[in-house]
């Protein structure tokens, strides 16, 4: 599957997530596989309100070596990549302080031990000011 196309193919902040399935049926590394430009230019060059480190974007890396590790994130991310649900959700996380409007959608691939999902957010500032 051509990820990189995928993602490409998105005009909102978007990556394809995997999720790791070790054989004794847990959860490994969740990896941020490929993302599209505006993915990667948020973690590159991130929007100065939201007060992140700029990053080099790798492929495949984990997906703490860009945010930091979040519960809610990856049971919406196994919710999506191994269960094959869609999971929205709109969130405000206190690191960031903007709105973020969160799509995770299922891949369907035919490796066994990896499953995928993508990952689609938009930033809402126009809340920003008025929280500061």
């Amino acid at each position: 599957m051509d990820f990189d196309l995928i993602v490409n193919s998105m005009g909102a902040f978007t990556c394809v997530l995997s999720v790791e399935k070790l054989p004794d049926g847990n959860i490994g590394d969740i990896r941020i596989v490929a993302g599209n430009k505006a993915y990667i230019d948020s973690i590159e060059n991130p929007i100065q309100e939201l007060n992140m480190e700029n990053r080099t974007f790798i492929p495949n890396s984990v997906y703490t070596d860009y945010i930091p590790k979040d519960l809610n994130f990856e049971t919406a991310t196994i919710q999506a990549a191994v269960n094959k649900k869609v999971v929205h959700t709109y969130i405000r996380p206190e690191r960031y302080g903007a709105w973020l409007n969160i799509v995770f959608m299922p891949l369907m691939t035919d490796h066994d031990n990896l499953c995928y999902c993508t990952y689609t957010m938009e930033i809402d500032l126009s809340q920003y000011k008025n929280h500061v």
